[in-house]
């Protein structure tokens, strides 16, 4: 799928029915007649448009250190999907920018949750396709952006699974815990690879030296160090959860194990005592009067004190 868009004179970013000069240009899940069609268009490499669609394509630049076009940034996004458990979990996907002279270019397999805040905040950041570079790093900055997102989603699912802890006796926290490493592994991954395809573009002789793409530059590298920092606490911190579950569950199952065994010693009490009167031979007490109640009086003081016994002693 191929859309266009272009900016307005207030930074407003508005879809287009066609293509026009300066514009941004946002590809889907190409098909091979849509990537013909660019290629042809555009004069792009091939490769530039198909590398997206290998999911593990890795980050890298090409043309940027040439006085060239187009030039090609190809960093990695993450992805929020439901595995086959059917937790949420964070994927990492190639995304890619061309910058194609009079056209800016993205291409991903499947559509990336900044792109839609990326259109919905134009107007406040007057985002403008007239001035590639700067409309490169801010792409970017959202796209780093959304990591630390993500992030902060994994602190909050791991500050849930803090709480449901103290009742845990199932498997459920340890499956929550997996799919918030595994995804911790992508994000690792990605942004360390994503870091040196920020280094390339900061050393680029033709690209992102005026000033204030300079400083914005800037602020997507610190922001992909930041997310960087808190996957390596957040990694460490649910490495150090892996065995609290563990002995938190068998802990939970103890304590459940200690309360049944509490429970069927009260309850053997009864059976005792009712197996004996049950006899047919004589025993004290039963020519009395109303000796049944008795009886059974009898055993709930016993089964009391019992239950007494046991919470005193913390069984219970």
């Amino acid at each position: 799928m191929i859309e266009y868009y272009a900016s307005t004179e207030t930074g407003k970013i508005e879809k287009i029915t066609e293509y026009g000069d300066l514009c941004w240009i946002n590809v889907t899940a190409p098909s091979v007649d849509e990537v013909d069609e660019l290629v042809g268009k555009y004069a792009i490499p091939r490769d530039y448009i198909t590398a997206v669609l290998d999911d593990q394509e890795n980050s890298r630049t090409e043309g940027l250190s040439q006085n060239a076009v187009p030039d090609l940034v190809l960093m990695q996004y993450p992805h929020r999907i439901r595995n086959s458990l059917g937790y949420l979990e964070y994927q990492t996907f190639p995304f890619s920018i061309i910058l194609a002279g009079d056209a800016i270019i993205t291409v991903s397999n499947s559509t990336p949750d900044f792109i839609n805040e990326f259109i919905s905040d134009s107007p406040i950041h007057k985002i403008k396709t007239t001035t590639p570079d700067q409309f490169t790093l801010k792409l970017l900055w959202y796209l780093s952006q959304n990591f630390v997102f993500a992030l902060n989603t994994i602190i909050q699912e791991t500050e849930n699974l803090e709480k449901s802890l103290a009742k845990a006796t199932k498997n459920e926290q340890y499956y929550q815990m997996m799919s918030m490493q595994k995804s911790l592994v992508y994000f690792d991954a990605a942004l360390k690879k994503n870091n040196p395809v920020l280094q390339s573009m900061a050393d680029s002789n033709e690209h992102f030296k005026q000033k204030k793409i300079d400083d914005l530059l800037t602020d997507v590298l610190i922001e992909n160090q930041q997310a960087e920092t808190m996957t390596m606490i957040q990694t460490k911190i649910l490495d150090n959860y892996g065995e609290m579950v563990s002995s938190v569950i068998s802990n939970n199952l103890n304590i459940i194990m200690k309360v049944l065994t509490s429970m069927t010693i009260i309850l053997t009490i009864p059976t005792i005592i009712g197996g004996m009167y049950g006899m047919n031979v004589p025993l004290p007490g039963v020519n009395m009067p109303f000796s049944f109640w008795w009886l059974q009086l009898l055993t709930l003081i016993i089964c009391l004190l019992t239950a007494y016994y046991l919470k005193k002693n913390d069984y219970f």
